[in-house]
């Protein structure tokens, strides 16, 4: 069941439910410096939270960072290490389901379904390798 998790973890990574939006009321003074240097004031305005972008930053994710890769989010069970990726990313880089307290309340739900459902249709199904070479 671990790697089924990495499995659904590396799919909503790259295909997030939904976007997020937050307002930002009136007189907070909520500023955002620009690369540029530029100052912006945002208050009165709703910011939309792209995940789809923040969980592709190659910064982060490296230059795999739109590839299909859920080993990323496995530990090497043998050494205990984690993989390459794994210790390197940040908690606040994986948000298909938002952070802090306006999360998804039913993200973990969502989570066990889905690794429910992939496990239940692996034991309905029989699959057989196809093509050369010998099954690993």
């Amino acid at each position: 069941m671990v790697y089924i998790a990495a499995i659904v973890k590396e799919t909503l990574r790259l295909h997030p439910p939904a976007g997020t939006g937050r307002f930002v009321p009136q007189g907070t003074g909520f500023n955002v410096t620009l690369p540029d240097g530029q100052t912006l004031c945002l208050d009165g305005m709703i910011l939309h939270n792209c995940e789809t972008t923040i969980q592709r930053d190659e910064n982060v994710y490296g230059p795999s960072k739109d590839a299909f890769v859920p080993e990323r989010w496995l530990e090497n069970i043998n050494s205990k290490q984690p993989s390459d990726d794994a210790g390197s990313i940040p908690a606040s880089a994986w948000r298909p389901f938002e952070r802090g307290p306006r999360n998804c309340i039913g993200q973990e739900l969502a989570n066990i379904e889905a690794r429910v459902v992939h496990a239940c249709t692996m034991r309905r199904f029989g699959f057989v390798k196809v093509g050369l070479g010998a099954v690993a």
